[in-house]
């Protein structure tokens, strides 16, 4: 029995790394391929995006910072996943951000599971 209807998940990432390094980063991390600016693994499919709301000055406040965050990620499961391993994949997808210096916050149904609820604690 699945426990969410949405798998979708945004993850707001702020990092000063460039669009390239970001992208092959995140291809690393989540050992996909990079097909049209699309990382696609067993999992999911990650589209990396500029995000339009940036504010350097409100990007570093404490609470809602996240939502000023340099990049966002689109993340969409994959078809026949199941649900547990994908929820696992993004914990592990953060951890990694996470180890690499990036700020990263998940939004989604399921970020309760994800490891510091998403990142949104960790701030």
């Amino acid at each position: 029995m699945n426990k969410y209807d949405n798998l979708y998940c945004k993850l707001f990432i702020d990092t000063d790394r460039d669009d390239l390094s970001l992208v092959n980063l995140i291809r690393h991390i989540s050992a996909g391929s990079i097909q049209n600016w699309v990382i696609v693994n067993k999992y999911s499919e990650i589209y990396v995006n500029k995000n339009d709301d940036f504010n350097e000055t409100h990007r570093r406040t404490n609470g809602d910072g996240f939502l000023f965050s340099r990049y966002f990620l689109d993340i969409e499961p994959s078809l026949n996943v199941e649900q547990n391993e994908y929820i696992a994949y993004v914990g592990r997808l953060l951890e990694g951000l996470w180890k690499e210096g990036c700020d990263a916050v998940a939004a989604c149904d399921f970020e309760e599971e994800l490891p510091k609820k998403g990142g949104y604690q960790a701030k």
